[in-house]
């Protein structure tokens, strides 16, 4: 609990950076405001682009992803997968793919300290540098 509340004191004032939280590519489904990784990305000053989706797990099409202009895709998995996710958007969109190991982010447990640890940290990278 202390070290959320350290993430959150430390990345309260950050900008907020519109984020698509990708959970699979066929078919293409992510998290929606009613989750844990929806609350651990908002911690660190990411908007998730589907939190208004009624449903925790919604699928989603390529189109309705682009109709909303994220500015960086998070995913499980490693960098690898996250070049797979990268090269899936690629062309109509060309931007960061941060890959949180899969069993700290999609497992709610205590290791989603070490997805928040992580992800707080290339998020705020977001906009600044290009991030691999």
């Amino acid at each position: 609990q202390q070290q959320f509340a350290d993430l959150r004191q430390r990345y309260q004032h950050s900008p907020t950076r519109r984020v698509f939280l990708q959970f699979g590519l066929h078919p293409l489904f992510t998290a929606s405001g009613n989750t844990l990784q929806d609350e651990v990305l908002r911690l660190c000053g990411g908007e998730n682009i589907f939190a208004d989706a009624r449903v925790p797990w919604p699928q989603v099409s390529r189109e309705q992803v682009l109709l909303r202009h994220p500015v960086a895709v998070v995913t499980p998995g490693d960098n690898a997968h996250a070049q797979q996710v990268a090269q899936f958007w690629q062309p109509q969109l060309t931007l960061p793919v941060i890959a949180i190991n899969d069993d700290w982010i999609s497992r709610g447990g205590p290791r989603m300290i070490l997805a928040a640890q992580k992800l707080c940290s290339e998020l705020q990278s977001v906009g600044q540098s290009k991030l691999p």
